[in-house]
């Protein structure tokens, strides 16, 4: 039930996000160009983008990349091992408030 844009990267999901203005973002950690890291960063401090939520969807369970993430102003962090496609659609609609 969303309308979905794809981003081949890091720089291709910063310039979709300015022009698409989406709702959510669901990022990867691990993209070429741009990593999740620096790309959340970017777009926190982003005028046009700075309050789209961002969740990060990766394969890498580790606390200190949660964190980091959470502290770069992140609205969720999932492991991609250990979650359904239902329960990621799930942590988008309780991000929107759905």
């Amino acid at each position: 039930g969303f309308d979905v844009i794809t981003a081949k990267d890091g720089q291709e999901m910063m310039a979709l996000a300015v022009e698409a203005n989406p709702d959510v973002i669901l990022s990867d950690l691990k993209m070429p160009g741009v990593n999740g890291f620096d790309g959340i960063e970017i777009l926190k401090n982003t005028t046009e983008t700075k309050n789209v939520p961002v969740i990060v969807l990766t394969a890498f369970p580790n606390p200190e990349f949660k964190d980091r993430i959470s502290k770069a102003g992140a609205a969720g962090y999932l492991i991609k091992s250990e979650v359904t496609p239902a329960e990621v659609v799930k942590k988008i609609k309780e991000v929107l408030n759905l």
